[in-house]
This record gives C-alpha cells, structure tokens and sequence, in this order.
C-alpha cells in the first residue's frame, strides 16, 4: 500500500516527460532507412573506399564492350547550326540534337532537313580535331585575322567524317573527307565544316552499285553553336557516361 501511495504521489509534470519521451522515440523508429544498392551475386568480395563505403566492382574491357554495345544512344542536348538556303546566297538556321552512340563511340549531330534524316558522326580522332579548330578559330576571330575575301575551308585541318542519311532512317552511308574552316557570309563569320563528294560504304561487292554517294555538303557555326558543340563532346562528358552505364550494370544482381 505504501508502494502505491507513493508511486500517486508522482508529480504530474514528470508523467508528462515520460509521455512526451516515448512519443518522440515512437517517431524516430518510424523514419525510412537509406536506400540499399542490391547486392551482386558472385563470388567477388565486398570493396570499400576511404570512406567505407561499398565500391561498384568494375566490369572487365569484355564486360563494357558488351554493355557499350548492347546500350541506347544518350541524348547530350539540343543546339543549332546554319545551312546553305537554295541558292547559296545566304544561310538559314535549322534546329538539331547532340546524342552520344556508346557502341561506336560516336557523338552524332542529328537533324531533318528536306523530310531526309541526316546524321554527322564524329568519331574521337575527329572530336580531337574540331576542338583543337575551334579554339584556333576563337583566337583569330578576337584577333581580327580572319579572310573576308576567301573560302577558307582548310584553314583549321581535316578528318575522316562519317555521314549517314534517309528518309526513315539511316540507310546511306558514306566516310567524306571532312574540312574544317571558316567563311564569311553576308560580312559575318561562320566556322564551317565541310563535307566532300563521298561514294557510299558497301559491306559487300554485291552491294556496289546499290549504294549512294553523298554531295559536298557545308554546314555553318557562329561562336556560340561551336561552343555548345564543343561542351557536347567533352571527352570527359563522354567517359562519365560511360561510367554511368558500367556502373548500372555493376551494381545489378547477377544471378
């Protein structure tokens, strides 16, 4: 009895301590615990960085290639370029969308002129190249250097291109010598690639006579278009997407 006279004369502010603590732990159990990467089911063992964290294990040179392969195009972004209008006199511009091909290593600037799909591939010895020309360009524009009077389309180098066009998709394909230059139109300047006569690829002899050749073909850039395609084929850009997918598979159950 004496127990229970006790335990009433409780003060009723320390009742309320004890309420207001078992509700605030009630709440906390509540709360989602961190999202878990799944587990891979193999026999390599768990890897862990500085932090302690665990590591993606990183796929073999067969493994990526053959998840590179079998991977979707990934869109990089849209921009603009200029071309030719019907009679050459002047330059229109025409919307198109960066995507990076993981299976050929490609960064591809697609769009539709004339309902055909045009396709311009550019392989890394070519981005290499586009690069090294447009930063050279950009110094010659604010140096005042650049030829009013000429078509300077090999002022800046060359590459091996790659071309791909169709009216539903890319069924013609050609691999023209591609120039890279600059040319003034209408008194302003335009960084130009250009496209040379070209016959079609053919992957056998039976195929010779059925292919299309592609025409010169030049396409225009002012300052700002050539630095967003250059953004577009940063190779570090590049090598983070592919990291992306190779860890996307890494860290999917195997089983």
């Amino acid at each position: 009895m004496e127990t229970m006279k006790t335990l009433i004369r409780i003060p009723l502010t320390l009742s309320c301590a004890v309420v207001l603590l078992l509700s605030v732990s009630c709440s906390t159990t509540k709360q989602s615990a961190p999202v878990q990467t799944a587990d891979t089911y193999d026999s390599t063992p768990i890897t862990t960085g500085k932090s302690g964290t665990q590591q993606p294990t990183p796929l073999s040179d067969k493994q990526l290639s053959k998840v590179l392969n079998s991977a979707d195009p990934v869109e990089l972004g849209k921009s603009s370029l200029f071309l030719y209008n019907m009679l050459n006199t002047d330059v229109s511009q025409t919307d198109v969308t960066y995507w990076y091909y993981p299976k050929s290593d490609d960064v591809v600037i697609y769009f539709t002129g004339l309902q055909v799909k045009n396709y311009l591939l550019f392989s890394k010895v070519a981005r290499s190249v586009v690069r090294q020309a447009v930063a050279q360009y950009e110094k010659d524009f604010t140096g005042h250097v650049l030829d009013r009077q000429k078509n300077m389309y090999e002022t800046y180098g060359s590459f091996e291109g790659h071309y791909m066009w169709g009216l539903v998709g890319a069924g013609n394909e050609t691999e023209p010598k591609t120039s890279v230059g600059y040319k003034f139109v209408k008194k302003s300047p335009y960084f130009m690639l250009t496209l040379w006569p070209a016959k079609g690829v053919y992957a056998v002899e039976a195929q010779r006579d059925d292919v299309a050749s592609s025409e010169k073909k030049t396409y225009f850039f002012t300052r700002k278009q050539i630095t967003e395609m250059i953004s577009f084929m940063d190779e570090d850009r590049i090598a983070s997407i592919v990291r992306k997918l190779s860890e996307s598979v890494s860290q999917s159950d195997s089983y």
